[in-house]
């Protein structure tokens, strides 16, 4: 239970590093200094919109005339003062999108000469905030978003699609205030922070062109109505010149933090990318294969060796094949379970020694006398999926303890159902909304 318990006080330690306040209020006071401004108007959009929102509040106090936050659910901690809080639906925009929207427009025409507007903006934004295009409804814009998160498209595809069918997205929400200037603070969910991506770039040029958009429906056989599909190919290229960015947080600071906490408990940190990428159950395996090769000793000619830590950070996807429920940071670690468990059997046949599998009589699970070895698997955000779970960490143990509380692991995963079987094996991460988002972190630790 060492490395258990271990592995909770390094994603306490990552949660509390990546928590957007203190970025906030530095980022600000530098801009103020550079600039007075008396007067701003504050949008606040995102899974960390509240606690940014927060920080400008404390920073700013009255010279806020007015504020919007515009959150998903369950992510707000209450009223904030000159603010008007609002939750809305995510992965999949809800009408409180369209009514955030709306909001968010109007505060933005509303800038007066001398006045500059705060955009605050972290990951989810692409679905807490939507305003369909002319001639298209919420309904439209629902459907496409469903197709997309269950067909395996990346965060970028996707968002290149939806900044096609959006009022909001792509630049076209800075638009909305003519030459009046505009900061934004942004809390990085995409690999290699693409201010296109994260949250779809309201305040950012849209530069997809028809061909990429072409692209993107032809490799997942993607057809939509007729309504959509004229939209998706009406190009509205932007240029905006009054729109400052400061990016205050992203994954690498994600992955920096935990290769900091687990050096301090004594694991040799190796950060080995934070741009990870592709299917969530080939991830999950290939993080057991590293495990595999560590605790064989292949890797120690290469100064690779127990205890250590192996971090990964980004964003992978799940193409869904069932109707289970789940997260990718879930399926990640329900397939490194199953993967471990088999490459476990493989390390005991090849090397004969001592930790051989104990048979428990009257028993369906099986005890392992090896070394100490734990995967987690975490979203930022501190929900993965449409779940109250913000990932999963397993062990050598965990794809047995499965099959004891009756679930078959490996149909589990073929179900996109790893919820209900990292449940079963007491492998759920909860934390809870986290107040940020800063994209999912991997970690192998290993003593």
């Amino acid at each position: 239970m060492q490395i258990r318990e271990e592995a909770q006080e390094i994603i306490r330690e990552i949660l509390r590093d990546v928590r957007p306040e203190k970025a906030v209020a530095e980022a600000l006071r530098e801009e103020l200094e550079r600039e007075r401004t008396e007067t701003f108007l504050v949008a606040a959009v995102g899974k960390a919109a509240w606690e940014m929102a927060a920080a400008a509040q404390k920073m700013l106090g009255s010279r806020i005339r007015r504020g919007v936050v515009l959150t998903k659910y369950g992510h707000g901690r209450g009223e904030l003062a000159g603010f008007s809080c609002m939750e809305a639906g995510h992965p999949v925009p809800d009408e409180n999108s369209v009514k955030g929207a709306r909001e968010i427009c109007e505060l933005f025409r509303s800038a007066g000469k001398g006045e500059r507007i705060l955009l605050l903006l972290s990951g989810g934004g692409s679905a807490l905030m939507e305003l369909p295009e002319e001639g298209l409804t919420l309904e439209d814009i629902r459907e496409v978003t469903r197709a997309l998160l269950s067909c395996g498209a990346s965060i970028q595809e996707i968002n290149r699609i939806r900044k096609r069918l959006s009022a909001v997205k792509g630049g076209k929400l800075a638009a909305l205030c003519g030459n009046t200037p505009i900061l934004q603070i942004v809390l990085s969910d995409v690999v290699g922070d693409d201010l296109g991506m994260i949250a779809s770039g309201p305040a950012c040029e849209d530069r997809t062109t028809n061909e990429e958009i072409r692209r993107i429906t032809d490799r997942y056989g993607l057809r939509f109505g007729d309504c959509v599909e004229r939209q998706l190919y009406r190009e509205s290229p932007r240029r905006l010149t009054n729109v400052t960015t400061r990016i205050v947080g992203n994954v690498r600071g994600l992955c920096l933090s935990a290769a900091k906490h687990a050096a301090a408990r004594g694991y040799a940190p190796l950060l080995l990318t934070d741009c990870m990428g592709g299917e969530a159950r080939e991830a999950g395996q290939m993080a057991a294969a590293m495990l595999h090769t560590i605790r064989s000793g292949a890797a120690a000619a290469y100064s690779v060796k127990p205890p250590c830590a192996l971090i990964l950070g980004g964003e992978t996807v799940v193409t869904l094949r069932g109707t289970g429920t789940g997260g990718r940071n879930q399926e990640l670690a329900l397939s490194a379970a199953l993967a471990m468990e088999e490459m476990e059997e493989w390390t005991e046949q090849e090397s004969g020694r001592d930790g051989k599998i104990v048979e428990k009589s009257g028993e369906d699970f099986r005890e392992r006398e090896t070394a100490e070895a734990v995967i987690f698997s975490l979203g930022s955000d501190g929900t993965d999926g449409p779940t109250d779970a913000a990932g999963g960490m397993v062990d050598y143990g965990s794809a047995a303890r499965m099959r004891a509380a009756g679930i078959d692991p490996a149909q589990s995963l073929q179900n996109n159902d790893a919820y209900h079987a990292l449940q079963a094996s007491g492998d759920l991460l909860i934390t809870g909304p986290t107040g940020t988002n800063v994209n999912d972190v991997t970690v192998i630790l290993c003593r």
